[in-house]
């Protein structure tokens, strides 16, 4: 069995890569008024991120705009203050990969500490920033639809334009591009596979994933930004899980095996007594875990997640071979008898005897199982190999400005272009 090992391995620790590291973030901008709608400078406007406590601030411009950067998806409070005005607060406000939030307020007089708050439900996640066309897959969505194989990448087929090319790679096509032009991001920093780009087994990027170690990722379709580049098809932006104050943990375990399963499409072989073929077994064994908390509260956060896979199957494989007939040299064929098998035969015109270097040639196909391709061959029915491969994951993040991701993935499995032999007799 040929057997591939990938490590794959991304630390973004240095500040001069923060540019790069921070392409998977999201962004919050606005304008702050007052109640006649006259623009409101030096007004601070805080985010606060739900999970890991980790805040940010700026000042409104003379124009009552801001804009703050560099946030990481999740669950956000945003709070405009101004000395002499009500406080607005902007509740659970939710912030998804490569997101720009428009958040505007108008600010009323007050002369004591007040707030109205606004609950972040009522905010449409509305992009006024650019023209970019794109899609969001949450967690919700990986979790609740159906996988087989458990690969997040499967789900990008729900946006719109993306559709699975018919050509050897399989990948995903958008809006007719090819399966190669697309860009897989992770974490922000580049995930394409340079040595065959757009084959979607066992995943279109080079480091493998599992819905429980991504927390979201977007398909961006159309009118990609120049911070994208590279490639003119779609980007497809991962953002992996993260730790937080509070510790998460869950286990989980899948499998499927043929006794529950239908034949497939293509197992209904007849065998050379009429019996339909064995049906074809497999057992599919996916489990692991992941666990995430703090390691010290509002600083520095941790997440880790193990997925095994194993992965046993007989596929039926067809060859075609030659009839025992043939091999006496004493066969029909198109409907008139020929018999070459001994220099005296009738059809020796030749007078030769059988050539023994053929003859052991001949010896080492086994015999027919299947049907009859004409008078001289006939298929051969026989089952594939096996195999199996697992994976490890593990990511790290420290808040607020440097993020930390770590894949280790050692894996395994036949060749995807080998074919199976066919066995030899002995």
């Amino acid at each position: 069995m040929s057997k591939r090992i990938g490590i794959s391995i991304s630390l973004l620790f240095l500040s001069f890569l923060a540019p790069s590291a921070f392409a998977q973030t999201a962004s919050i901008t606005g304008t702050i008024k007052d109640s006649s709608g006259g623009l409101v400078p030096q007004a601070q406007i805080t985010v606060k991120n739900k999970a890991t406590n980790a805040s940010r601030n700026v000042l409104t411009d003379a124009s009552g705009t801001y804009r703050i950067t560099s946030l990481v998806p999740g669950i956000y409070d945003v709070f405009i203050e101004k000395q002499g005005f009500k406080t607005v607060e902007y509740s659970k406000v939710e912030l998804t990969v490569d997101q720009v939030q428009n958040l505007d307020a108008r600010l009323a007089p007050s002369s004591i500490t007040e707030k109205v708050t606004v609950k972040g439900e009522s905010v449409a996640p509305v992009d006024l920033n650019d023209a970019q066309i794109g899609n969001i897959i949450t967690t919700q969505q990986m979790t609740s639809l159906p996988m087989v194989l458990r690969d997040p990448y499967q789900l990008a087929l729900l946006s719109p334009g993306t559709t699975q090319s018919n050509s050897l790679l399989q990948g995903l096509s958008v809006n007719g591009s090819r399966e190669r032009n697309n860009n897989f991001l992770l974490d922000g920093t580049d995930n394409n596979d340079a040595d065959i780009p757009g084959l979607s087994q066992p995943q279109p990027g080079l480091t493998s994933l599992n819905p429980d170690a991504v927390q979201e990722f977007r398909v961006i379709t159309s009118n990609l930004l120049p911070q994208f580049g590279r490639n003119t098809g779609a980007v497809v932006d991962i953002v992996t899980r993260r730790g937080a104050n509070d510790f998460h943990s869950d286990l989980y375990w899948f499998g499927r095996y043929d006794a529950l399963g239908a034949r497939d499409f293509f197992n209904h072989q007849l065998t050379s007594s009429g019996q339909v073929a064995a049906k074809d077994s497999y057992a599919r064994n996916t489990f692991g875990g992941s666990t995430g908390g703090p390691i010290k509260r509002d600083k520095t956060f941790w997440f880790a997640n193990y997925e095994g896979q194993r992965f046993v199957t007989t596929l039926t494989n067809t060859s075609t071979v030659p009839t025992e007939d043939f091999k006496t040299g004493k066969f029909t064929f198109d409907g008139g008898a020929v018999d070459v098998s001994t220099p005296g035969s009738a059809n020796n015109i030749f007078g030769l005897s059988l050539d023994p270097l053929i003859q052991k040639i001949l010896a080492l196909y086994p015999a027919p199982n299947g049907p009859k391709v004409d008078d001289v061959r006939s298929l051969l029915y026989f089952p594939s190999k096996k195999l199996s491969w697992s994976a490890i994951r593990s990511t790290g993040s420290r808040t607020p400005t440097l993020p930390t991701q770590i894949s280790f993935l050692p894996w395994g499995a036949p060749a995807p272009c080998n074919a199976d032999r066919m066995p030899l007799s002995t």
